[in-house]
């Protein structure tokens, strides 16, 4: 399938072409091949996404190398302040986050307590890893404007600000275009990593109306749509979305070969990825391009940021490290690919409620009112054997909402692999309350 740019889609080519004056870097005509339209974002394939938009570069991905630190400090005095909740990103942080939101009459009780054990093949040695901040790169205001120039976004930009109730009073939100969910939109927010992302409602195929209705006040609506039928001729093979992905990433300033693409997708859209990576590892820093099932360009996103060396640190060994799962404050966040090559969830991992332990434990007697209390159900420990220990960087956030790369083990067992934990040393990163 090769798509036919028309008038609208060689408009687009020339923004791109434009919006950096400064820029001497060739642009493909089929850049946009499947060109950027309109629609509501409901496409299948954003709802197979991982979680996180990231990415890098308001026109060309600066890697700023800064030591700032000696390297292998004796008395390291808190380099990175962790704020009050559990990291984004972090297995730990979707459960705390929802805690807040349900009443405890809703709350379903853990029925296992883990106890995790250090394999015999465990390293003991300790060693020492780099640490890097993920810095915003640019001024936001040329930045907006240069995206809105690309993608055809029209509007004066709002600025929002958002307050943090942390160290950092509050950031900057931009927004770009409708919010009326109709239209494009581009939005930037001004914190961490420069994260920005273009979005296109239009661009998916409008369900055709069979049956129209009228509400009570006399106001026409539809009650019934015709079925969509997907069109997977439209859709971009894997190796058409490769392609197109690498062009668009290149155009807007980060440079992704081939290998560091990843592709989903299926009769209802596609979607690309790359990892921003930093020594050769990749990293959550993600750019991505999503097309609807009719082949239109729906959403780019990516971050305007910077990486800056602070140092080396010492880092404690993967046995001692093992503690460290258990508490949240120690978790990271790793790369998409990473998920992808180690991350195994067997139900044995979690452990499975018998019979037994249902009869016994958690029947309710139907004499019980509904709102009365029931007693809980004693949890089954599970002890879990870290096997193995994969060296790798894990992205944290402090307390102003500031990225880190730092180092860490992505820890697996026989039944399954566990939540990554950093590993500098106690005293690089000030930890707040573990309650």
């Amino acid at each position: 399938m090769q798509h036919k740019p028309d008038m609208n889609e060689e408009n687009i080519l020339k923004r791109i072409k434009s919006a950096d004056p400064a820029s001497d870097m060739a642009v493909d005509d089929s850049l946009l091949d499947g060109a950027i339209a309109s629609g509501t974002i409901r496409a299948k394939v954003a709802r197979q996404r991982k979680a996180f938009f990231a990415a890098a570069g308001s026109g060309v991905l600066a890697l700023s190398l800064v030591t700032s630190m000696g390297l292998g400090q004796n008395s390291p005095t808190g380099l990175i302040t962790l704020g009050q909740q559990a990291q984004a990103g972090s297995p730990m942080s979707s459960v705390r986050e929802g805690s807040g939101l349900a009443s405890d009459k809703m709350m379903m009780v853990n029925p296992y307590v883990y106890n995790y054990v250090a394999g015999e093949k465990l390293s003991d040695a300790a060693s020492k890893g780099h640490v890097y901040k993920v810095e915003l790169s640019g001024n936001p205001a040329s930045l907006l404007t240069k995206l809105a120039a690309v993608f055809g976004v029209d509007g004066e930009p709002t600025t929002q600000k958002i307050d943090m109730g942390t160290d950092a009073a509050s950031y900057e939100f931009f927004t770009v275009g409708a919010q009326d969910g109709k239209a494009k939109t581009l939005n930037l927010s001004w914190i961490g990593s420069g994260n920005w992302w273009f979005s296109d409602p239009a661009a998916y195929p409008q369900s055709e109306c069979t049956d129209w209705a009228e509400s009570e006040d006399g106001q026409k609506y539809c009650s019934i749509y015709a079925e969509q039928k997907p069109t997977p001729e439209l859709v971009p093979t894997k190796a058409e979305a490769m392609s197109e992905a690498i062009r668009i990433f290149k155009s807007l300033g980060f440079n992704a070969k081939p290998e560091q693409i990843r592709v989903q997708s299926d009769q209802w859209g596609a979607w690309a990825s790359a990892s921003v990576q930093l020594n050769g590892e990749d990293t959550p820093i993600e750019w991505s391009v999503s097309w609807s099932s009719n082949g239109k360009i729906s959403s780019v996103s990516g971050h305007s940021m910077k990486f800056v060396d602070k140092g080396e640190f010492k880092t404690i060994s993967a046995k001692d490290a093992v503690s460290r799962l258990s508490d949240w404050r120690y978790n990271g966040s790793l790369a998409s690919s990473q998920y992808d090559k180690y991350f195994v969830q067997p139900l044995s991992a979690y452990g499975s409620p018998t019979t037994k332990d249902l009869s016994n434990d958690m029947v309710v007697d139907p004499g019980i009112a509904i709102d009365q209390p029931v007693a809980e159900p004693s949890p089954t420990t599970i002890t879990v054997v870290v096997e193995k220990a994969i060296e790798v960087h894990v992205m944290i956030w402090d307390s102003t909402g500031s990225n880190w790369l730092v180092p860490g083990y992505i820890m697996t067992s026989d039944q399954g692999a566990l939540s990554p934990v950093y590993s500098l040393e106690d005293g690089v990163v000030a930890l707040p309350p573990k309650n």
